[in-house]
């Protein structure tokens, strides 16, 4: 997989000032972060899925379920890409997205000296996520997926395996350390340097993250990404704080695409 790239020393010293001088104001930063006035806001990164399911998994997850439960990581605002176009970055474009989703369900069977209960459900999932404009996968992980124990007279019922595969799936794309978002809010700080509130549509992340600014609300690539601070977090949304920029360097701005890829 291709990471982001990471911040210099400089940029990172730099965060972790910002940080220290903003953490006994971090309550009011939040509520002075104010929409930007002047252009209307750009549309939102457009988010593709493709979700597949092995032939022999279908018994304990249904196409259609695994669909709903990709989607539900890739942001509401997901499409499902057709089933006739390829899922590159290609296809990605040629369907008019962003970046694509692309998930695929198996069946896990036991091994010896692993527990699994003859009643729970186990699968796997390879999840990737593709930036389409350049081809870059923020993710190529392999997710290990423990559904909760399906009672007999239960089994197979769509209600049941929902129920017992949600809460194990959204917790396996959570962990996955990738995150795709966009800032929606800005405001610039007394102490120097700016203050943004990223909403999410891919994942979310958690509070000491570095993520990237990678692009101008037109979808422009940046050729240097911009490395912001996250200094709280909450679900799909965090606010995050961005060193000052130096003379004649872009600064990140509303509307801009934010990007988080963990280690492998």
């Amino acid at each position: 997989m291709v990471n982001s790239i990471p911040p210099r020393r400089t940029t990172t010293r730099r965060l972790v000032r910002l940080r220290c001088a903003a953490s006994a104001a971090l309550a009011c930063v939040a509520s002075r972060i104010a929409p930007a006035a002047g252009a209307p806001a750009a549309p939102p990164p457009v988010v593709l899925v493709r979700a597949s399911v092995a032939d022999r998994a279908r018994s304990v997850m249904p196409p259609a379920l695994w669909l709903a439960l990709v989607g539900a990581y890739a942001g509401t605002a997901s499409v499902p890409l057709a089933d006739d176009a390829t899922a590159d970055a290609a296809g990605c474009l040629e369907a008019g997205g962003d970046y694509l989703v692309i998930a695929t369900f198996d069946v896990r069977s036991d091994l010896p000296g692993l527990a699994n209960a003859s009643d729970r459900v186990a699968g796997r999932s390879h999840l990737r996520v593709l930036a389409c404009n350049d081809g870059r996968f923020l993710a190529d992980r392999t997710l290990r997926l423990d559904g909760e124990p399906l009672a007999p007279a239960e089994a197979g019922t769509p209600e049941a395996l929902a129920s017992a595969w949600r809460a194990a799936v959204a917790a396996a794309f959570a962990n996955a350390g990738v995150a795709v978002g966009r800032i929606t809010r800005g405001h610039r700080l007394d102490s120097g340097g700016n203050a943004f509130h990223i909403d999410f549509l891919i994942g979310g992340v958690k509070p000491g993250a570095v993520v990237s600014d990678v692009a101008r609300p037109n979808r422009t690539p940046r050729h240097d990404p911009i490395s912001l601070g996250v200094v709280t977090a909450s679900g799909a949304s965090a606010d995050a704080l961005a060193a000052p920029a130096p003379d004649g360097r872009p600064a990140p701005g509303v509307g801009d695409d934010i990007e988080f890829s963990a280690p492998a």
